[in-house]
């Protein structure tokens, strides 16, 4: 039956109704802040029913909860906690929120929970009961445990990637590939937490990578290959994160960190801007340290014939002017020192116009067999000296191209003075002129340390000097110009012999190049 109309004329509900939803949203309110249990009692305490995860919580069956006061089920302290503290606020406010105290189980252990506690009133106002939602204390522990854990490592990543950011200032900074190599040593492992690092830079072969020790060094025999991919990746068996140093589509490097097992997956995107900018800061510092080595390798050149010539003249101006034989030598070497002078001023002229395409050629029909050997007797005084023997073999039969005979003297007394340089004394240089076919060879063997199968591919590039143990301070730009010069003449120059049994150079030249 329903209850008296209301002023709107639609029907109230009864007293017991009221009751019924009110305590429907409180259940409701509970069980969505209530994750494990509950307890129903009558207003005097006196319990009216448990859920199955308090009584298994308990290790109690209903029949032994039902009708006890739900002091009983408190630990001793807690009892005087639940009548001084829990009771009174729960009449006070009508609702206690996360008391924690220990239930008893039936061994006598305690267990620890959270009680929030509402207490149930009719419409009127009238007490009808109290409900306490149980939670597992262990379970609330782990989750704040969770919070706590995901709280620092939030921390902690918000302080690593402060870090790296400012990592990536300093890094920007560096000048050399040894600062560069510095900064990343000394700052990424705090900016990552690594508990290694690992770093790696492209070798001169360009075409693998070499690792480095902890002073920056290239440690032999670590050879591996250029990572396939610029991007971040992670090792799943070995937990490493490797970050390659690029420079655009060129790698330059790498770095393995060993990380904790939580930061994998962190930073990837900073780590990332970390590879590509310490790629470009690396570039930079090698082009860099190129520079500064050209800028010395050239003065040093300049320097030696300069003081040559410094010091013939000033003693041609002391002691010269009377004696005509030391006048004739001291300008003969005078002129020789300008004449280098000359070359060396030549070969970075024509190393600019060739990275211009602007390289040319002054041809004209030649005898290559005269020519070469015509070069070749230049060097016998010098090859005396150093107690080397110089020779000459000309098969060509007076075999004629097209060439531009200045270049071409140069190429083969780049080529003969080398030999000589690197020749050992009681050495033998054979300088020969074949005739094959459609085209013309000359080939110069030394019998010096050869050169290593690691420096032929770059033998031939700009500023590029193999590793031979009297290899000088030059500039390196005598094989460069050599294989720059044969190639404009439509011919090739390649090195052959084994790594300590000396080198061989052969130049190829077509017959009627030109024509």
């Amino acid at each position: 039956m329903s209850g008296p109309a209301g002023v709107d004329g639609t029907s109230t509900p009864s007293r017991g109704a009221q009751a019924s939803i009110a305590q429907a949203s409180i259940a409701r309110a509970l069980a969505a802040v209530q994750p494990f249990g509950a307890v129903s009692c009558l207003p005097d305490w006196r319990i009216l029913d448990a859920t199955g995860p308090v009584l298994e919580l308990l290790d109690l069956t209903r029949e032994q909860v039902i009708g006890q006061r739900f002091s009983s089920l408190l630990s001793g302290p807690d009892r005087i906690f639940h009548e001084t503290h829990h009771a009174p606020i729960l009449r006070l406010h009508g609702i206690a929120r996360e008391m924690a105290v220990d239930l008893r189980a039936a061994d006598g252990s305690a267990r620890p929970v959270l009680l929030t506690s509402v207490l149930l009133r009719d419409a009127a106002g009238d007490e009808v009961g109290i409900r306490i939602g149980v939670a597992d204390a262990r379970h609330r522990r782990r989750y704040e445990d969770e919070l706590l854990l995901a709280r620092r490592r939030a921390q902690r990543a918000e302080a690593q990637q402060r870090t790296l950011r400012e990592l990536l200032a300093v890094l920007a900074s560096a000048a050399s590939v040894e600062q560069v190599v510095a900064v990343l040593r000394t700052h990424l492992p705090a900016a990552t937490t690594a508990t290694e690092l690992t770093l790696w830079l492209r070798g001169v072969d360009g075409r693998t990578l070499i690792q480095l020790d902890d002073d920056g060094a290239p440690i032999p025999g670590t050879d591996r290959p250029l990572p396939t991919s610029a991007a971040v990746t992670t090792d799943g068996t070995t937990g490493r994160v490797r970050i390659p140093l690029s420079s655009g589509a060129r790698c330059l490097g790498l770095i393995e960190l060993a990380l904790p097992a939580e930061d994998h997956v962190d930073h990837t995107d900073l780590l990332d801007s970390l590879g590509r900018q310490a790629g470009q800061v690396l570039e930079r510092a090698q082009l860099h340290d190129e520079r500064e080595w050209l800028l010395h390798a050239i003065a040093h050149d300049l320097r030696t014939p300069l003081a040559a010539i410094g010091g013939f003249a000033r003693t041609l101006q002391a002691h010269g002017a009377d004696d005509e034989t030391m006048q004739a030598l001291l300008l003969q070497r005078i002129v020789a020192g300008s004449e280098r002078l000359t070359r060396m001023a030549d070969d970075l002229l024509d190393t600019a116009a060739a990275e211009h395409g602007a390289l040319a050629l002054r041809r004209a029909d030649h005898a290559i067999g005269g020519l070469v050997e015509a070069t070749v007797r230049d060097h016998v005084g010098g090859a005396r000296l150093r107690g080397v023997r110089l020779e000459v073999e000309d098969r060509s039969a007076g075999a004629r191209a097209s060439v531009d005979a200045d270049r071409l003297r140069r190429v083969v007394d780049n080529l003969v003075a080398n030999a000589v340089r690197f020749s050992p004394r009681d050495g033998r240089v054979r300088v020969v002129i074949e005739h094959v076919d459609d085209e013309l060879t000359i080939g110069v063997h030394d019998q010096g340390p050869g050169i290593a199968p690691a420096d032929r591919e770059r033998l031939f590039e700009p500023f590029v000097r193999a590793a031979r143990p009297d290899r000088g301070s030059g500039a390196g730009l005598g094989l460069s110009i050599a294989r720059q010069l044969i190639e404009a003449h439509g011919g090739s120059i390649e090195v052959a012999g084994e790594h300590g049994a000396g080198a061989s150079f052969v130049v190829r030249l077509p017959l009627g190049t030109g024509h």
